[in-house]
């Protein structure tokens, strides 16, 4: 007697797993849903990101109009490294933040820091050597620092507006 197998790897008898609860076109509909959703969020997700970015930075170039009673400062930086910026005021050194590298960006400073005779702004590159300063200056509240960091570090310059 001859008994005839299936092919290789298949069991007879075996039967396709059902479809619980769904038939037909619900089921295609169910999953034509769930990929809007899937595309939905990952639209959402990505629209997201620039306002948590505008939220992170808003401090920094708001273009909020400074009091008044205070110091303006623009740093632009033309060196290629990083910069930390401080404002050195009577001896003690107070951070001002950090500028990248071909960038520009501008501070508000107190202007308690002024009024000693001995005021500097000071930019050290981040992880590097040097640093570039605006010497002893006078300023009083109400006027603008520009201060550029050049491309070689004794190069800088400062102009009080």
């Amino acid at each position: 007697m001859c008994v005839r197998k299936g092919p290789p790897g298949r069991r007879r008898g075996r039967h396709r797993p059902k479809m619980t609860g769904l038939t037909g076109g619900a089921a295609e509909r169910e999953a034509g849903e769930m990929r809007r959703l899937r595309l939905l969020v990952g639209v959402l997700s990505i629209g997201a990101l620039p306002l948590a970015d505008a939220c992170a930075h808003a401090a920094q170039s708001s273009g909020d109009v400074a009091p008044v009673s205070a110091i303006g400062l623009r740093v632009r930086n033309d060196n290629f490294l990083d910069m930390d910026v401080y404002g050195i005021s009577a001896g003690l050194a107070t951070r001002l933040g950090t500028v990248t590298g071909n960038s520009t960006r501008n501070f508000v400073l107190d202007a308690s820091m002024a009024d000693g005779q001995d005021f500097r702004i000071v930019a050290t590159p981040v992880g590097g050597n040097g640093r570039a300063t605006t010497g002893d200056i006078a300023v009083s509240p109400g006027q603008l620092i520009d201060f550029t960091i050049g491309s070689t570090l004794r190069n800088s310059s400062v102009i009080i507006r």
